[in-house]
């Protein structure tokens, strides 16, 4: 590599296909069958990890509404290790209530092609009606558990009551009519059954699960596959250049097929992304992605079985090889170990690329240097409850950790890539990607044969080369002042002597 940080251009072009190259197989897997495969369906073993609300939870409010707290645990995966990592604890906290009711509409004017009925066994579309349905199921289950005990109430006076004409007469007639969760999830299996739409009923529930969106899980989990762990931090960009141009060349504005493209990539977020696409979140989604912004969050990883960072992959088998440690290792085990400016999670998933001579690496990698084993694995969830902590069985990911590879459907794809998006000049994701990761690895100071990397352009956070210019201006006239004071002092230093 003739630059320090920088791919090649060969390298640059090989990415870019290979990102053409995953999508388009997804395209050529989808226009065979248009029906959707069983994994974008809910299962009794769909996100297995899934923390539980107890009915004893505690409930903390705020100006917005109420949260819940809790913990989750992660220690090392079982290792040959003549020392003990011990296992820490990540707070978590949830917004499980607003203050302000979220309205739901139907209206003309939505996103019309952002799924299709062909998707599903009836051409008849009930999934409008299905929405409001597990809107009032999943209210209803929340309010009987909630402590203290709440009840349910209409709070637009758009959604009328088949009866409601006789509210003011009887008021209630209306309060006894309101059905418990059992009893509307009764009704909705039977009708969904009778009228052979369970598949739509699924699909409804999977949008619904998306209205009170916690953002900080919800996000990262629909965005993770565009995440690849085999891409470097400084290929991002071509790797997302060759993505989006299949999706703008094999999809174009065909929001369903789009979709249908992201449901077959992680085949375990497959019945969130169908939930998306009903609500028709694809093209926000999608500007998200174009600008880099892919977000993480282990908790939500960690409960759905998918892996949005490197840090989420076991350490190397050795760790040492001729006398260097891959630095993307040495990020694994200082988080692992939590060590000192290490304990936050790196907000950027891409791996560093390179290596290290091993006498510099940080002492925490080093003491690991002959240990077979160690990665990152999630233990358990406690939550905070109004008698104590709860702690909720735990179940292990697997028996090997995350491994990160996507279970996708085989196809053989001929279609021939498309290079006109390729832009060897724009490189600003890989650039950000890059200084963030380094900036989390190295905070304490670049090892000596990182010189070249520190000392890189993209490690100059300027925005501009006149603000360059007014930074290294501003620098000369504080040395020219500094100058000063040092003659001023030695000026009088001479004069007391006299």
């Amino acid at each position: 590599m003739d630059d320090e940080v920088r791919i090649s251009e060969k390298q640059f072009r090989n990415t870019y296909a290979a990102g053409f190259e995953t999508w388009a197989q997804l395209y050529s897997l989808i226009v065979k069958d248009a029906k959707l495969p069983s994994h974008c369906f809910f299962t009794k073993n769909t996100f297995p990890l899934l923390p539980t609300f107890p009915q004893s939870l505690e409930l903390e409010e705020h100006s917005n509404g109420l949260t819940a707290s809790g913990f989750s645990t992660w220690g090392s995966l079982p290792a040959k290790c003549a020392r003990c990592i011990p296992s820490f604890r990540r707070r978590v906290q949830l917004e499980v209530a607003v203050k302000d009711p979220v309205l739901l509409s139907i209206s003309d004017l939505a996103p019309t092609d952002s799924y299709s009925t062909s998707w599903f066994n009836s051409q008849n579309d009930y999934v409008t009606v299905l929405v409001l349905a597990w809107t009032y199921i999943l209210s209803a289950r929340w309010a009987e558990i909630m402590s203290p005990a709440c009840s349910l109430t209409y709070t637009n006076n758009l959604a009328k009551h088949y009866d409601a004409t006789t509210i003011s007469n009887n008021p209630q007639h209306f309060i006894d009519s309101i059905s418990t969760f059992s009893e509307a999830f009764g009704f909705l299996s039977r009708f969904c059954t009778r009228h052979n739409i369970v598949d739509q009923s699924h699909a409804a529930l999977a949008a619904v699960l998306l209205l009170p969106c916690n953002t900080n899980g919800i996000r990262p989990l629909l965005l993770s596959i565009f995440y690849e762990p085999s891409i470097e931090c400084n290929a991002v960009t071509p790797w997302l250049q060759g993505t989006l141009a299949a999706i703008e060349s094999l999809a174009g504005e065909k929001l369903s097929i789009f979709g249908r493209m992201c449901m077959e990539r992680r085949p375990e977020v497959a019945c969130i992304w169908l939930g998306s696409a009903i609500l028709g979140l694809q093209p926000k989604l999608l500007q998200d992605v174009k600008y880099g912004q892919i977000p993480i969050d282990l908790d939500s990883a960690a409960w759905t079985g998918t892996i949005q960072s490197f840090i989420q992959q076991p350490v190397s088998r050795p760790l040492t090889v001729n006398g260097y440690i891959q630095r993307a290792d040495e990020c694994r085990l200082l988080f692992l170990c939590q060590s000192k400016n290490h304990t936050r999670t790196p907000i950027c998933q891409w791996k560093p690329f390179g290596k290290t001579p091993k006498d510099d690496v940080d002492l925490e990698v080093k003491v690991h240097e002959h240990c077979e084993g160690h990665g990152l694995q999630y233990q358990e969830f406690v939550w905070d409850c109004t008698e104590g902590e709860l702690k909720l069985p735990s179940l292990q990911l697997c028996p090997h950790g995350i491994q990160g590879q996507p279970s996708i459907r085989k196809a053989q794809c001929t279609v021939p890539v498309v290079w006109k998006g390729l832009n060897h000049e724009k490189e600003a994701i890989s650039e950000n990607a890059t200084r963030n990761i380094f900036s989390w690895l190295r905070s304490d100071g670049y090892a000596p044969c990182e010189k070249a990397i520190s000392k890189h352009e993209w490690f100059m956070t300027y925005d501009s080369d006149e603000e360059q210019e007014l930074i290294e201006e501003k620098t000369s006239m504080n040395d020219l002042k500094d100058v000063k004071k040092i003659e001023e002092w030695l000026t009088c230093s001479k004069e007391s002597l006299l």
